[in-house]
This record gives C-alpha cells, structure tokens and sequence, in this order.
C-alpha cells in the first residue's frame, strides 16, 4: 500500500488530503483500489510518535530527540526592537531539508549514534568514524548515489551541516574512505571534483604528456606532501562533450539575459531585488555557464518606463580556463607506481568492474561502488544495513499511523520543505541601512504534508538558529 496526494476544490477552494492505495495483479495487469482516504486525525486521537515509543522500548514515549520541537530562549523584553526594511528581506542557501531531518531523527531515535560512539574508538580525525557513518547511512537512505555524489553535490545540497554541525569543507572522499584505508595501510586510485585542476593549472599548460591511446593523454604530477600522486588526464573526445555542453549552456543563459533585459526596458522588471533573484535562479539552472559573464543590474534615472538597466560581458578568466580544462580530470592515488599510463589502466580497471557491480536493489538501490577490497565492501555493506534499518523503521511506524508501508513516498514529499536564511536590512533610527541580519529558517509545509506530520505524531521546527553575526551594507 502507498500515499496518493489528492486536491479537491469545494466552493472555490482546495482541500489537500491523502489516500491509502493498494496494488494489486489481475489477469488484464496490474490495477489500484482505494483502501481509505486519510483525513486530519482528531485530537483525542492518540500519537503516533508515542506509539512507536512504546514499540520501540515499552515506553510511553521515547527520550527527548531530533523529533521534538527545538527550545529557542526568547530575546529580553529590554532589548531594543529592530527596524526592518520589508523590501530588503531575501531568502538564501535554500537547502533541502525534511527528507534529512526525518532520516537522522530515526538514526538519533535508535540510538545508533551512540552505538557507533561505543564501537568506533577515536583517533585523530577531524570528522568522527561515527558521524561520517551518519552522513553515508542518512545520504543512503534519502538519495541513494555514490560517495563521491554525496561530496560534490548532494551534501551541500542539504540541511545536515546544520543538523550534525559538519561543515561542507570537511566532507570530502579523503574524510569519507581515504583516511580510513591510509590508516590501515590500504591502497586506492580515485577520481576527483573538477575544482580541483585548478590547483594544476600551470601543469596543464606545460609539456611531458604520455599517449595511453588513441585521443587519451596522461602526466604524473606529485602531491604536495609526498603522501599522494596525481595523474592528469585529457581526452579528445571528453573534450568534444564538454565544448559542447558549455556552447549549450552559455548560449541559453544570454539568451535569458536578453530576455530579462527586454522586461526591463518595457518597465515590466522594475525591482532590483526581483531581478536578483531572477539571475540566482538562473544561473542554477546553467550552472555550467554561472560564471560566463559578469552581470550588472543598477537603477535608471528619469522618468521613463525602464527602471532598471541590465548589462553583461562575457568573463575573458572563465572563457580561457574553460577552453584549458575541457577534457581534462584528475586522479589521486597512494600507489608507488611511476607510469602514469599504468596508474591510468588501473582507474578503468576499477571503473569497469564498478559498472558490472551496478545492480539496483529496490529502494536503496544496494550496490558496490569502488569497492574492491574486503574491508571496503564489508563497510558498504554495513552502510546499507543501517539505511534498511531506518528504512523497516519508518515503514512499520507509517503502518501503525494509517499510512501505508511506502517510505518512498513520504520521503519525496517531505524533501519538498526546504530550510533557507531570511536575511533582514535592518535600519538605524534616522532611517539610514544599518546592518543585515541572518535567520535560518525552515519552510512552512503544506496542507498535504501537515496531514502527514500529524498522523506521525511529530512537530516541524521552524527555526533551526538565529545567527548573530551581522554583516554591513
């Protein structure tokens, strides 16, 4: 049985409620029967949150955790209140956040935390064993990829840097494998972020380039410390790709740039802040082509339609390192070896056994990802447990709460509420901007979602911190 959202309008307004569906086989295929439609509960109904303290540990209701409400003190009633200019209030660093904050509350709710505190004895590394086994389990259980996915992209996405208090720098492949297997004397050869051929820039530029095959060019640079090797790489026909992709990408990103330059010379885009905001949305939809051009928005003067004037120029830096790196990528390894185009065979050695290795298992999607070692596939492994356990748990609680047993569902609807800071331009008592004020905060959910919290019998936090810092204008 699974959720099915419904909306229904009644006299000119909608109404949001949920319906528990089941699927069943018949010998036309299969089909779908409505089990029961899913309503606010009342209040004298009893929690599900306390049911499933009661399952857990016999309990009426488990210990204080993720789950219940933060406790925020309130400012003094002394302290002087702030002026706020309303057209200066924006919202930033959208992240995702009611997918991460239900799974940790699940890893806090079994007590798993402190089961790999006991286990996992500490060393000296930045991250704790522990959290890091938080953030693969939690990344595992949300949005199953690899770990190199969870470094670039989904990471940095989310809202756990506040929840575990990690933040995006310390998230990395060194942090997540690579310390673990230098300490027990491992070997690995892996692929890196893009950002880092930066670092290899004058590299790039110079000669001594070994051909592995047609179109594949390979060096041998040396790490920093000693402790590594990289080998850049350059292929033709990556090169080709990548051309591509950015010509797509810069092309579109001007041509809604002159759009936006057309709305506002009609006088249709008139607000700076709006526009803004129209240009971040924009460059995260061709985030490929973010940094192409340098855009400027300032008002007009006079008294005619336009009150904005936006003008670009293309990014000479950008454009040249684009042409440089097309192509290009990085690999890093602790082996001895000094043929780069050895070192190179191995990575697609690796990579090729991954691609055989990718076997989708239902929900969680369980697969070795470079893992050609014992202990490594024993970790992955163990990863993967404990996002089922999270998994089973949340099923069986959405059972007890009337909810069906697909924890798919509810996992994309909560990942719909997002967490963000509203910064506010504060000013002085003469009127003149002060300063800017930093709130992070969390999205209101939805009639749909807040049917769902209810039925679990858990409180959304609304404010996750104040923070203090200000910034001036």
């Amino acid at each position: 049985m699974f959720l099915r959202r419904c909306i229904r309008r009644k006299n000119g307004k909608p109404h949001t409620y949920w319906a528990l569906v089941e699927s069943y086989r018949t010998a036309q295929g299969s089909r779908q029967r409505l089990v029961a439609y899913l309503g606010e509960l009342q209040r004298s109904e009893q929690s599900g949150w306390a049911q499933l303290g009661r399952k857990l540990s016999g309990k009426e209701r488990p210990q204080r955790s993720l789950f219940d409400p933060p406790h925020y003190d309130d400012p003094a009633d002394e302290e002087e209140p702030v002026l706020v200019r309303l057209k200066g209030v924006t919202l930033d660093r959208l992240r995702d956040f009611g997918d991460v904050w239900l799974a940790y509350g699940l890893w806090r709710l079994l007590e798993l935390d402190k089961l790999l505190d006991g286990l996992i004895p500490r060393g000296r590394e930045e991250v704790p064993w522990a959290t890091v086994a938080t953030i693969l389990t939690v990344a595992r259980f949300c949005k199953p990829q690899s770990e190199l996915h969870i470094e670039d992209t989904w990471y940095r996405q989310t809202a756990l840097d506040d929840l575990l208090n990690v933040p995006e720098g310390k998230v990395n492949t060194d942090r997540l494998y690579m310390e673990f297997l230098r300490s027990r004397g491992g070997q690995y050869i892996v692929g890196t972020p893009k950002a880092m051929l930066r670092r290899f820039e004058e590299q790039l530029l110079d000669k001594g380039w070994h051909e592995v095959q047609e179109g594949v060019e390979v060096k041998l640079v040396p790490g920093p410390d000693g402790s590594e090797t990289f080998v850049l790489a350059r292929s033709a026909d990556r090169r080709k790709k990548e051309e591509a992709m950015h010509r797509r990408f810069v092309e579109r990103f001007e041509t809604a740039l002159v759009r936006m330059q057309a709305q506002a010379d009609s006088g249709r885009l008139k607000d700076p802040a709006v526009a803004n905001r129209r240009l971040g949305r924009l460059a995260q939809r061709n985030w490929r082509a973010s940094g192409a051009f340098e855009v400027t928005i300032r008002r007009r003067r006079g008294r005619g339609r336009a009150r904005l004037k936006i003008s670009w120029k293309r990014d000479t830096r950008w454009s040249a390192w684009a042409t440089l790196s097309e192509g290009c990528y990085l690999l890093r390894t602790n082996l001895t070896e000094t043929d780069p185009a050895t070192l190179w065979k191995r990575y697609i050695q690796l990579t090729e056994a991954e691609w055989a290795f990718r076997i989708s298992k239902d929900e969680l999607e369980i697969r070795p990802i470079w893992h050609h070692t014992e202990e490594r596939v024993l970790a992955h492994i163990l990863v993967c447990f404990l996002a089922y356990v999270l998994w089973k748990t949340l099923a069986g609680w959405m059972h007890r709460a009337g909810l069906g047993a697909a924890p798919r569902t509810l996992l994309e609807e909560l990942a719909k509420i997002k967490s963000g800071d509203v910064l506010l331009a504060t000013l002085c008592k003469n009127g003149e901007p002060n300063k800017t004020i930093r709130l992070r905060c969390v999205t209101e959910p939805d009639a749909g979602q807040k049917v769902l919290f209810h039925r679990l019998g858990i409180q959304l936090p609304r404010r996750l911190r104040r923070l203090d810092e200000v910034v001036k204008m």
